[in-house]
This record gives structure tokens, sequence and C-alpha cells, in this order.
């Protein structure tokens, strides 16, 4: 659960209303939501697969490409993003078509 951690319902409808912007038009809301799926994904001590929500792998991504967007790329049903960390560093391998 706190790997692929979902937005708390009080989050949701403000996430959903920001998808077109970037973490910093709204702080308060992506900010800690980034927090712990970043944290998460980074206490992860070997190769695993995470299944997550569209929204916690977009954060990943965007820590892996240093992109702020709420919405990197549109990963398509059941597809598979694959990336590393070393370090606490997040790095992308594969991200889908």
């Amino acid at each position: 659960p706190a790997v692929a951690p979902h937005p708390r319902p009080d989050q949701r409808s403000r996430l959903a209303a920001r998808v077109g912007r970037t973490g910093a038009a709204a702080p308060d809301v992506l900010g800690p939501f980034r927090s712990r799926v970043l944290g998460a994904i980074r206490t992860i001590p070997t190769d695993s697969i995470v299944v997550s929500h569209f929204l916690a792998i977009n954060a990943i991504v965007g820590a892996a490409t240093d992109d702020d967007r709420v919405l990197c790329f549109r990963p398509a049903h059941c597809s598979r993003t694959v990336v590393d960390v070393t370090d606490g560093q997040i790095t992308l391998v594969d991200l889908p078509k």
C-alpha cells in the first residue's frame, strides 16, 4: 500500500483539476502526494513489480526526467514503465510507447 499510494479522498478532485498543470501550480496538493510516492519508490530494496495509478507513475517519471507536469505521458492500461533507483536517484529505463 505505501508503494502506490492513491490520493486521499479529499485530494482526488483537486488532483484531477490540476492534471494539465505543473506541480508548482499546486504545491499544497501535489507536493505531499509526490513526496509520498517518491519516498515509497525509493525505499524498495530489490527489483520489484509495482502496480499503480497513472498519477503515481507520472510522479515517478517526472522525477526521473525532471518534468514538473502532473501528466508527463499517458501510460496505456496494463503498460510497463521501468525505472531504476540507485542511491535515491530515479532513472527512466523504459517508457511505454
